[in-house]
């Protein structure tokens, strides 16, 4: 990356800083150590670059130099929320950006909170370029707090060796995560592509590495939702003239062709690939086999299989060629997750699905526990921790509801078209409780099966 090439590496020393004095009552004189260290310098986060102003504009110049300080540092996303589109996105984004070890990015303009860096077609150097100043500038007394223990206790013998420098999944006193927050991703295979791509360009840790985040809505309702939404443009040009009726018709054709597509391909014989309707989570876990080179060579090859079917036969351009008015097929979950699950090893470790209809506390804090956060400043014992302040911040968090439809509500699903759209869906919800039922922590989504 030479025309980035302040990306990892050292953030050097600076003078003139300010104390921080709410670092220095970490234990064992660690926040003293820590104070040091803005005189001596210290390791950058893997995927993070110096900044020398918190703005960043003057931190991407195409030069040969790298910062030779950082007041702050922008850090590659390691924490995904890909979708659904229209199933409560907006309000889990804010529950989650609320939590004090949570940084989200900069959003892109008339969003709420939505970064779209990899979802339109750009070249690497775009990719890298967008993704650096739509990342969150943290400070640097933040990135001191973070630093985990054994770099303060060796920053003094920092040399080339540690170049590669830690990871904020290590960060002192817990993981900390930066959140890249786009709903459409999920329909985008090519949006997998593009990230995995850039994270490696960066240097930051492996997208097989990072968190995902779903979250999922009744099909039908969802589906009408999207509708509203495209019929209620705040730019009238971009509204959608057709009925629902006709989009929804439209739609289930197109989505068939699409989940026949999958189905042919993957269901229904092939190169090693599980039976009609058998697809499970094992099919993709590597770690959970009884004979471990025969699964782990069934395992590589379906992924290498979904990989080639998402991008090629099976892409959603293909039976869609405007995904943002895709109804139906936004709604059709099981195929959209296949390749987000073929790209990571471990999906039992990386994904977390979530229903809409089901969240609250307590998904909230089985969402806390995936991500390895705490839940509330203060644990069972008294001892103080990085999270929500207290219950009813927390109550106020998930019982919020943002985008509200734009027709104010006006609009209703018909029971013809509920019960269309439920019947059409009903084989591919089943096909989705079998593979996503270890990533909700229960059976079943509910949908109709």
């Amino acid at each position: 990356t030479e025309w980035l090439p302040q990306f990892g590496g050292r953030c050097e020393a600076a003078s003139g800083l300010p104390p921080l004095p709410n670092l220095e009552d970490d234990a064992e004189g660690g926040g003293e150590a820590i104070k040091a260290l803005a005189d001596v310098g210290f390791a950058l986060p893997r995927g993070c670059v110096a900044l020398k102003k918190k703005s960043g504009g003057g931190g991407f110049d195409d030069d040969d130099e790298e910062p030779s300080s950082c007041d702050f540092g922008a850090c590659a996303p390691n924490l995904f929320l890909i979708g659904a589109s229209k199933s409560g996105t907006t309000t889990l984004f804010e529950a989650l950006a609320a939590h004090p070890r949570i940084f989200e990015m900069f959003a892109e303009e008339h969003t709420d909170g939505e970064t779209h860096t990899f979802t339109h077609a750009k070249t690497d150097r775009e990719y890298v370029l967008r993704l650096a100043r739509a990342s969150p500038p943290l400070p640097r007394s933040t990135l001191l707090k973070l630093l985990p223990d054994d770099e303060v206790d060796v920053v003094e013998d920092f040399d080339d060796e540690r170049r590669d420098g830690w990871l904020l999944d290590d960060a002192r006193g817990g993981p900390a995560y930066v959140l890249e927050y786009t709903p459409h991703y999920l329909v985008l295979p090519e949006a997998r592509e593009r990230l995995c791509d850039t994270l490696r360009w960066t240097g930051a840790p492996s997208c097989r590495r990072a968190k995902y985040v779903v979250v999922l809505r009744d099909p039908a309702k969802r589906a009408f939702s999207q509708y509203v939404m495209k019929t209620h443009m705040r730019v009238t040009k971009y509204n959608d003239p057709r009925s629902f009726e006709d989009a929804a018709n439209v739609g289930r054709q197109r989505t068939k062709s699409f989940a026949d597509c999958w189905d042919h391909a993957l269901l229904r014989g092939g190169d090693g690939p599980p039976s009609e309707g058998s697809l499970t989570l094992r099919d993709f876990d590597e770690d959970n086999k009884k004979d471990g080179t025969v699964r782990r060579s069934s395992s590589s090859l379906l992924k290498a299989k979904i990989h080639r079917l998402a991008l090629g036969t099976c892409n959603v351009k293909r039976f869609e060629p405007n995904a943002f008015q895709a109804y139906v097929l936004k709604s059709a979950y099981f195929y959209q997750l296949l390749p987000w699950l073929a790209g990571v090893d471990d999906p039992r470790a990386s994904f977390l699905v979530l229903t809409l209809e089901t969240f609250g506390r307590d998904e909230l804090t089985r969402l806390m526990d995936f991500l390895g956060l705490a839940l509330f400043v203060r644990d069972d014992d008294g001892d103080r921790r990085d999270g929500f302040r207290h219950d009813a911040e927390l109550h106020a968090l998930v019982s919020a509801r943002r985008n509200v439809a734009r027709d104010g509500g006006k609009a209703r699903l018909s029971l013809e078209q509920r019960t269309l759209l439920d019947d059409f869906f009903r084989p591919m919800n089943s096909k989705l409780d079998r593979l996503v039922a270890p990533l909700l922590g229960r059976t079943t989504t509910g949908y109709p099966t």
